[in-house]
């Protein structure tokens, strides 16, 4: 669809403020693809609630369907409050942590997030890009340190996939459902080369397509490693004065990562969280 008809309105610089009123419906989505065309910049839509979102995200991907240029995204909420006892599902850390690694490199598009989540802290660049790993075929890697990059960045080892956040190890073969990826991979070795890449069924076990490359995101939002944990006793002796070790709360935290439903409370663990 063409919206060469629509009087487009400059972008704003930094600084400026740009106001658009008396826009229903669809119109402002088009407003705003107009202005971004011109320039083919980025920009963060913010909405008042998932629902309004989705309705943003269903004009968008409407009006710039013949736009190959374009990137659409969202990124989600986790769906839990501060200190439930449960974790986000992982198929909504899959989509937050595949957001965020696209979003470094992304020019021209749109990204919707709601008032709430931008409101949360997020896990810095330099620590999605530490625990990312690409596997390309004929690449030579070691098994050993792999399971190691692995355990390190969150996968928990399983006998077999289903989820995302899960690998497992049988003879020359790795298969792991990485964050951010619809389907599991299924690598195949060939001494220490990689011989196969191939996408397979997590509910039938069955290999499917072949392909060349893969991208391996971090399992988590943070890293629960023993840095982590030392930082969180530093925070903890900073902010109160009681003795950790007579206090039920850390005791759980000396545990936290055996327990995913204290992942929650990331500055405690992580020191260069950022804001959206």
């Amino acid at each position: 669809m063409s919206l060469e008809l629509l009087p487009a309105s400059v972008a704003p610089s930094v600084g400026q403020i740009h106001a658009w009123h008396s826009l229903p419906g669809a119109s402002a989505a088009v407003a705003l693809l107009a202005s971004l065309e011109q320039e083919k910049r980025f920009a963060l839509v913010i909405t008042k609630d998932a629902y309004d979102s989705q309705e943003w995200y269903e004009a968008l991907r409407f009006f710039a369907a013949d736009n190959s240029e374009f990137s659409l995204r969202v990124f989600p909420d986790r769906e839990v409050l501060p200190y439930d006892y449960f974790s986000p599902h992982p198929d909504i850390i899959s989509d937050r942590l595949k957001t965020l690694y696209h979003l470094q490199n992304e020019s021209y598009g749109v990204c919707l997030v709601t008032a709430s989540t931008l409101l949360a802290r997020v896990c810095p660049r330099s620590y999605v890009n530490r625990d990312s790993l690409v596997i390309e075929i004929d690449q030579k890697i070691d098994a050993r340190q792999i399971k190691i990059q692995l355990d390190n960045a969150g996968y928990q080892h399983r006998d077999s996939v289903y989820e995302h956040g899960e690998y497992a190890v049988r003879g020359s073969l790795l298969d792991i459902f990485p964050m951010g990826s619809e389907l599991p991979y299924r690598i195949e070795l060939f001494d220490d080369e990689v011989s196969s890449l191939r996408t397979f069924d997590a509910d039938t076990q069955r290999s499917l397509d072949k392909i060349k490359r893969i991208e391996i995101l971090p399992a988590a939002e943070v890293c629960l490693d023993k840095e982590a944990i030392n930082h969180f006793r530093d925070q903890w002796h900073n902010e109160f004065k009681h003795n950790p070790l007579v206090c039920p709360f850390t005791k759980m935290y000396w545990l936290a990562f055996l327990m995913p439903e204290l992942k929650v409370i990331y500055p405690c663990f992580m020191p260069a969280l950022i804001l959206c």
